[in-house]
């Protein structure tokens, strides 16, 4: 419910969401994630690399999820990483975005 509130508003600081990646538990990274790609924030890429080696794998697939709704251009090489992800959910899923773009 709070991913769909602030993913439509109209102002909400996108930066002050993504400083609260750092300090968050897993569950709350992922929706700060969703959120950030619900608004096609290209400011994910920011902090891609360390979101990237996320140790949680429901923040990965978040992450993966929020780059499918960005230019394809700009996130297909962090796509391809993902594709060499460890868990296999997240190697499929990546597999399968990156054969659309």
């Amino acid at each position: 419910m709070i991913v769909c509130e602030l993913s439509c508003r109209v102002q909400v600081d996108e930066r002050k969401l993504l400083n609260q990646l750092s300090h968050a538990i897993w569950y709350s990274r992922g929706a700060i994630i969703e959120i950030l790609g619900n608004r096609h924030s290209k400011l994910l890429l920011d902090m891609i690399d360390k979101l990237l080696a996320d140790s949680n794998v429901e923040v990965r697939m978040k992450l993966l999820e929020a780059l499918a709704k960005l230019d394809r251009e700009q996130v297909k090489e962090h796509i391809l990483r993902m594709t060499k992800d460890p868990h296999p959910r997240i190697c499929r899923e990546a597999k399968r975005l990156f054969s659309t773009i």
